[in-house]
């Protein structure tokens, strides 16, 4: 609700009807702001242990199976950048929560598939 501060009605009760109004607003937008956050430090640990997952992989580079690691490598990389173009797209659409939500459970299996296809973990 957009209050034009320099124009106020004098009724009380038109007062305090656009003070309850702006207080469920604003109870709205600081549950989404958690919310939001919640998904966000998800989102940076999963970033963080995907490139810790990269570390090794490119110190494990030069070991018998390196052609295999490269390929590894490259995916991984790959899959981070595209994770990434994908983050600040949605960031930028407008109502998107619900495609970031489902973004992050793809997101979220993917990790998962690369994990026990590549690394071995299940």
């Amino acid at each position: 609700m957009k209050v034009d501060l320099t124009n106020l009605p004098s009724d009380p009760d038109i007062l305090h009807q656009i003070i309850s109004t702006l207080n469920v607003e604003n109870r709205s937008l600081l549950s989404e702001k958690e919310s939001l956050q919640s998904e966000n430090n998800s989102l940076q640990s999963e970033v963080e242990l995907l490139k810790k997952q990269l570390k090794l992989l490119k110190a494990k580079r030069f070991g018998k199976s390196s052609e295999k690691l490269d390929k590894q490598i490259a995916q991984l990389e790959l899959w981070i950048e595209e994770s990434e173009i994908k983050d600040a797209d949605a960031a930028y659409k407008p109502g998107a929560e619900n495609d970031k939500k489902s973004d992050h459970k793809n997101a979220n299996q993917s990790v998962r598939n690369y994990q026990s296809i590549y690394l071995g973990k299940k």
